[in-house]
């Protein structure tokens, strides 16, 4: 019974916990409601039409759940309303974590800054899942007895039944079972991850074969040729597109194609998620997806010798393309990951298996080092580091369009 006692007192604690932590990221995302609708933007699995009323929805209940609990109305429904919310949260955020992880979900308002309490989707799992185990705790602890006369009452408490007994167990079970919960989640973690970058993945590949579509678009409007949006007699070419004005070198295109490109086949749209890998840290502001160079020369430009001839830059036709399915017009090239792999293993990413690129026949897929042709270390088109070269998979081979990109 002491143990009992002394299960229950940590039960109404940690309850009583909860509403706090409730209550104080309720009323702190209240007080910045444009701070917590700037982060639900970031998720991708919730319609734009939806963040405003979720951004003043979830901190509205939030508070007003604590409040109730506070004042001691109805606390068993309360309680129960408070389970349900935790559980669908935990459920978005376990969903959304596997799609795309956001860096802060908001969830302390104005005090995520001050009180460093910015917390990541794994964290606000977590918060869930525990309060969640802690109201179910509760809620099982604190289950009304059956109606019983106040002489059965009174020598039920002189001597403990079966049922009292049988009670006092349940409890003992709950706490196993939020340990249980607890251990489930720290193991299926891992499990997870894999789950969602293998989910990424198939994001990012079904964004490549849309801007290979695009690509498709852009040479049928223009004489069949690959997108070539430079002029190879200029010093700098000028990239315009979305209100976007860029002034580079000719093979710079190779990762600003979609500013020439914007106006005419994207909507304006210069910067979209589309144009990155979901995991990409910089995506809505960089591109992932990089135009191959064999596009920006003739394939005698790409022979494997120093003194190549700069005359041979200029458009290549689709129709050039010896291997269309195995001839790259894009690969994933993420530069937070790629500039630290070794030259020898090319674009690799180091936080995901393989290279995705997209090819003219339309299709894309994932391959690994050993699937994939060796890139050229030399050249143009390749990515200068200052202190070495990085040759990149996919960028161009030594046949350019008329070589392969797959083994």
């Amino acid at each position: 019974m002491v143990a009992t006692a002394g299960i229950k007192r940590a039960i109404n604690l940690a309850v009583w916990a909860v509403f706090i932590v409730f209550g104080v990221a309720g009323v702190a995302k209240l007080i910045a409601l444009d701070r917590f609708q700037t982060h639900l933007d970031a998720w991708t699995l919730i319609p734009g039409w939806a963040a405003p009323v979720l951004a003043m929805g979830v901190p509205a209940v939030e508070a007003s759940l604590a409040g109730l609990w506070f004042i001691g109305a109805r606390r068993r429904r309360v309680a129960a309303a408070t389970l349900v919310v935790a559980l669908a949260l935990g459920a978005l955020s376990v969903a959304q974590y596997m799609i795309h992880p956001v860096p802060d979900c908001g969830c302390f308002g104005v005090l995520a800054k001050h009180a460093r309490l910015e917390a990541g989707l794994p964290k606000l799992i977590g918060i869930n899942a525990v309060s969640v185990a802690v109201l179910a705790a509760w809620l099982s602890a604190t289950r009304p007895s059956t109606g019983r006369s106040a002489g059965d009452e009174s020598a039920r408490r002189r001597t403990p039944s079966g049922a009292e007994r049988s009670r006092a167990f349940t409890l003992i079970e709950t706490v196993l079972v939020i340990g249980i919960i607890a251990l489930l989640v720290v193991l299926l973690l891992p499990s997870l991850g894999v789950v969602r970058q293998g989910a990424q993945d198939a994001v990012s590949l079904s964004n490549m074969r849309q801007h290979a579509s695009v690509y498709s678009m852009y040479a049928t409007d223009w004489d069949d040729y690959s997108p070539y949006p430079v002029d190879p007699g200029a010093t700098l070419n000028v990239f315009r597109g979305g209100g976007v004005v860029v002034e580079a070198e000719y093979f710079d295109v190779t990762e600003l194609w979609q500013v020439a490109l914007a106006d005419a086949y994207y909507d304006g749209a210069v910067f979209s998620h589309s144009l990155s890998h979901p995991a990409d840290r910089l995506r809505g502001t960089w591109i992932t997806y990089r135009m191959t160079s064999s596009y920006l020369a003739h394939p005698n430009y790409w022979v494997n010798r120093p003194d190549r001839d700069v005359s041979l830059w200029g458009g290549v036709r689709v129709t050039q393309t010896r291997y269309p399915a195995d001839k790259a017009w894009l690969i994933e090239f993420n530069p937070l990951h790629d500039f630290l792999i070794p030259v020898g293993l090319g674009a690799v990413g180091a936080s995901r298996k393989g290279v995705g690129l997209a090819f003219v026949d339309g299709h894309a897929e994932r391959l690994d080092g050993p699937e994939l042709t060796t890139p050229l270390y030399h050249g143009d088109g390749i990515v200068d580091q200052g202190f070495r070269r990085l040759g990149i998979f996919g960028m161009h081979t030594p046949d350019g369009a008329f070589g392969r990109d797959k083994r």
